[in-house]
C-alpha cells in the first residue's frame, strides 16, 4: 500500500504499462514538524518480520536507488570525511610541535630555527584551521537545517545508525569550543576539548562500515 499509494503511469500501451514508484518513502517516512515520524517502507518490513513484505519491486527500486544514487553519495562522503580529519588530524600536530629540539650533543645537535620556518608554520596553521572551522560551520548549518525540518526528537530518534550519526553534531559543538577556549588563552581545558573532538570525529568514521545497501540511511 506504502507503494501504490503514490504510483504513477508514465505510459501505457495496450497490457503493458510503465510505473513510476517513489524512491523517497523507502526509508524516510513523511512527517511533519515536532511531530511522530510515520514508519517508512523498510521500517514496515523489519518491525513486522514478515517475509512476504519483501516484494521484488521494493528489492528491486532499493538495487536501482544504490546502483544510481546511494552508492556515489556515500563514496563522495567518505572521501570528503577522510581527507577532512586529515587535515584536522595534521593540523593537531602542528599546532602541537615545537620548532627548538635538541638530541644528543656528543653526537649531533639539530636546533630548527628562523623567520622562513616560523612562518611557514604559522601558514600552515591557519590553512588548516581555517578549513576545520569552516567544515564545522558547513556540517553544523546541515545539522541544524535537519532538526528544524525534523524537530529534535525525531532527528534524535531516526532510525539506522543513530549513535554515530549524532556524533556529527557532537563534533562541530567541539570544534567551536576549542575555538573559544583559544581566544580566551586556556590551553590546558583545550587539550582535553581537543582530545575529546578528535575521538569523536575518527568514531564517526564507523558510520561508513555499517551496512547501508538495505538497511542503512543511504538506500
Amino acid at each position: 500500500w506504502l507503494l501504490q499509494e503514490r504510483t504513477t503511469i508514465q505510459w501505457s500501451f495496450g497490457n503493458v504499462s510503465c510505473v513510476l514508484h517513489p524512491l523517497d518513502q523507502l526509508d524516510l517516512g513523511f512527517h511533519e514538524k515536532n511531530k511522530k515520524r510515520s514508519l517508512s517502507v523498510l521500517e514496515v518490513m523489519v518491525r513486522k518480520n514478515n517475509s512476504a513484505l519483501v516484494d521484488p519491486i521494493i528489492t528491486s527500486l532499493i538495487d536501482k536507488k544504490w546502483e544510481y544514487f546511494a552508492y556515489w553519495i556515500l563514496i563522495k562522503r567518505f572521501i570528503i570525511t577522510f581527507l577532512y580529519l586529515l587535515i584536522f588530524l595534521g593540523t593537531t600536530i602542528l599546532e602541537q610541535t615545537r620548532f627548538d629540539a635538541e638530541k644528543d650533543k656528543n653526537i649531533f645537535t639539530l636546533i630548527i630555527k628562523g623567520e622562513y620556518w616560523y612562518i611557514t608554520h604559522r601558514m600552515l596553521c591557519m590553512t588548516g584551521q581555517t578549513i576545520v572551522l569552516a567544515g564545522a560551520l558547513l556540517k553544523g548549518a546541515r545539522e541544524i537545517d535537519e532538526m528544524s525540518s525534523m524537530g529534535f526528537r525525531n532527528y534524535v530518534n531516526t532510525a539506522g545508525t543513530i549513535f554515530l550519526e549524532n556524533l556529527a553534531p557532537i563534533f562541530c559543538l567541539g570544534i567551536f569550543l576549542v575555538h573559544i577556549l583559544r581566544l580566551a588563552k586556556l590551553p590546558e581545558y583545550e587539550s582535553l576539548v581537543l582530545a575529546f573532538t578528535s575521538l569523536v570525529g575518527w568514531g564517526y568514521m564507523f558510520f561508513f562500515t555499517m551496512p547501508f545497501r538495505f538497511t542503512g540511511p543511504f538506500v
